[in-house]
């Protein structure tokens, strides 16, 4: 698998169909304000409070952006209250790159990882860990394990309308996993496109150590199969220990993206 424009356009346009779905699902759920904004070819979305929400994706991979769109891009942002922010593909156009000039700087890196089926690498199963697709009556419990498992005790009030709208996204499988019967994790994935995004992979901590994460890659690396995907693909911080375990099943890294942001002018 080579990471050349094809690939990255097409991972891409998968991350910013999941943001803009992301957002819409949390205001049909919440009421809340929210809005998306189709620019470069990609998509920008804001859902009020939700910060991991406000963010462009997807930008400049079909071709250029002019000044005329990045200062869309902006109000966009700043209209509502908000910093702008931007990931950015190295494959992007260049023209993305004016963002450095415009006051954008660097927030952190993230990386892209994917895998085709037949290059998979099956590592040995966890004892005692078992993960089932969440059934409709737990969708919220599967919001509520999977914000845990990223957020402190003190965000999870916020946060929690959000997980419980992802769960119910209708192009979307989520999945719950138990330790000795205890539910530990959660994890996700949606298929769009022949492309499965894996997302949401979250452990709680009392069941870190335990395998857990491995097994939420083994169940929609299966799931995956079945639906006869023909990529998988993953976002994970860079370096961190969710990109090893990722790796251990045979992903690789693709390209690494910058989180650019501009802080609110007031």
């Amino acid at each position: 698998m080579i990471a050349d424009r094809a690939l990255a356009r097409r991972i891409e346009a998968d991350e910013a169909h999941g943001i803009a779905s992301c957002v819409e699902a949390y205001g049909r759920a919440t009421g809340k304000p929210v809005a998306t904004l189709g620019i470069g070819g990609g998509w920008a979305g804001y859902a009020e409070g939700i910060d991991f929400l406000n963010l462009a994706k997807g930008v400049a991979m079909t071709g250029p952006v002019s000044a005329a769109d990045l200062d869309r891009l902006e109000a966009f942002y700043f209209e509502r209250g908000a910093p702008a922010q931007v990931v950015v593909c190295p494959l992007a156009d260049p023209s993305l790159l004016a963002l450095t000039r415009r006051g954008f700087h660097v927030q952190e890196f993230e990386t892209s990882l994917a895998v085709e089926p037949r290059a998979l690498t099956a590592p040995l199963p966890a004892p005692g860990v078992r993960v089932d697709r969440a059934a409709p009556d737990e969708l919220d419990l599967w919001g509520e394990t999977c914000a845990r498992g990223f957020f402190s005790e003190e965000a999870i009030a916020a946060v929690l309308p959000a997980f419980r709208a992802f769960a119910r996204l209708a192009d979307v499988d989520v999945f719950l996993a138990r330790v000795d019967g205890v539910v530990a994790g959660a994890a996700a994935f949606g298929m769009r496109d022949g492309l499965a995004g894996f997302f949401g992979t979250s452990v709680l901590a009392a069941h870190r150590g335990r395998g857990v994460h491995r097994e939420l890659i083994r169940a929609r690396v299966e799931a995956a199969g079945r639906r006869d995907a023909d990529l998988l693909r993953v976002t994970t911080l860079a370096g961190s220990g969710s990109q090893r375990n990722f790796e251990r099943w045979g992903f690789r890294p693709t390209y690494s993206r910058a989180v650019l942001v501009k802080g609110h002018p007031s």
